[in-house]
């Protein structure tokens, strides 16, 4: 009995540690928080095909709909299980718009909303893995100067970066920083909680 028990135990911890290992390594950058928009058509679209749908293109592609709602309808492939192809896609029907090869395209001719979503779309087809994402979020961000969702979206995403690398301190630090630039326009709403509880635990090591 005292065997059986003793190896029930070494199963337990080996579980629990793997699950931890899981969980404390789960990427920040997808942080599910479109539930909070399900009342917009479009998020429950996209939510439903699990991958990105030409009936939302019309939404991600309007500039007078705010950028909280575009990142809401995006967000919701955070936990898809379909083929990431997305950002491609997205990609594809602006070459379209612009008239140009969606493989060679320049990027820098989109403007602020359509570079938020293709970088936002980038970090999500990737897992999470801020590479290459990252630097299509800062191009969205300087034409993004005052909102506080792109600017949020590209902190966490650097900061993702940081703790990847194991400076987890300084993946808050860039977060934190972020959240309290009271320049930036409020336009991302109750989102910012989200990404602050899954930062949390990279605060610790600050102090």
């Amino acid at each position: 009995k005292q065997i059986i028990m003793k190896n029930s135990i070494l199963i337990f911890l080996a579980i629990f540690f793997i699950s931890s290992t899981i969980f404390a390594s789960a990427p920040v950058t997808l942080v599910s928080f479109y539930q909070d928009f399900t009342s917009i058509e479009e998020v429950r679209i996209m939510a439903d095909a699990g991958e990105l749908d030409g009936r939302v293109m019309p939404f991600l592609l309007d500039e007078n709909i705010s950028l909280d709602q575009k990142a809401a309808v995006i967000n919701t492939l955070a936990t898809t299980e379909k083929a990431r192809r997305n950002a491609s896609t997205f990609k594809q029907f602006l070459a379209r718009k612009y008239k140009d090869n969606f493989e060679t395209m320049d990027i820098n001719k989109l403007n602020g909303h359509e570079l938020f979503c293709l970088g936002y779309l980038t970090l999500i087809d990737d897992m999470g893995n801020p590479d290459k994402a990252l630097p299509i979020l800062n191009l969205a961000r300087t034409k993004n100067q005052k909102s506080q969702t792109v600017h949020i979206i590209f902190a966490v995403t650097e900061a993702q970066e940081f703790i990847n690398k194991g400076n987890n301190c300084e993946g808050w630090d860039t977060f934190e920083n972020t959240i309290a630039n009271t320049a930036l326009n409020n336009d991302m709403g109750n989102i910012v909680s989200y990404f602050n509880v899954a930062m949390e635990t990279y605060k610790e090591e600050c102090e």
